[in-house]
């Protein structure tokens, strides 16, 4: 059980705790004291609040959450983003004859991976600008919200003789020529305008 890469801490029906393996302490950066069967729930609790390992911004509101979920008797699943910038999935489970038993993972990494890539899928790699596929979502939203009232516009620009600024002067040079292009048009449009490439 110490060998798990998720947080496994399990309670008694007075809400005090039997046992808490590795990856759980570490997740919440428990000291020894917080971690010997026997310690109250709200000990941990008040450790966790007072270091800021907590989602949202009340504390006591999350302590409510727990309580709640733990007086339904039911399953329960929830992500919870934490004021410290981790984000921890949560499983919990009531245990017949009282108690319960949870599970923590972080999964922060993760998430943070997901996003790369979501982001990736939809911009370009050089100059950060979104790609065709996303100029594409963009315009078709566009169009759809354009009525009779409404106007839209598209330019399309292309940089004359860039092939052979490559090929003279080299793909770092192009590369920058590109990027400087990019922020050039990022900081002459409007918020909800669109640069893309």
């Amino acid at each position: 059980v110490n060998n798990m890469p998720i947080g496994l801490v399990i309670f008694d029906v007075e809400a005090k705790l039997i046992f808490a393996n590795v990856r759980y302490t570490e997740i919440y950066r428990l000291p020894a004291e917080l971690t010997k069967p026997g310690t109250p729930m709200a000990a941990i609790a008040e450790y966790r609040n007072r270091t800021g390992q907590y989602p949202g911004d009340d504390p006591g509101e999350y302590a409510a959450l727990v309580a709640e979920i733990a007086s339904r008797g039911t399953s329960h699943r929830d992500v919870l983003r934490f004021r410290d910038g981790r984000t921890i999935s949560l499983f919990f489970q009531p245990m017949a004859g009282g108690g319960w038993i949870s599970t923590h993972e972080d999964i922060t990494d993760r998430q943070r991976t997901e996003a790369q890539v979501a982001h990736l899928t939809h911009h370009d790699a050089l100059t950060d600008l979104p790609n065709r596929l996303l100029l594409r979502e963009r315009l078709e939203s566009a169009l759809a919200k354009t009525g009779r009232s409404n106007q839209l516009a598209v330019l399309h620009l292309d940089l004359d003789n860039f092939k052979e600024l490559n090929d003279t002067l080299g793909h770092p040079i192009g590369d920058g020529l590109l990027e400087a292009v990019a922020k050039r048009l990022e900081s002459l449009v409007r918020e909800d305008d669109t640069v893309a490439r």
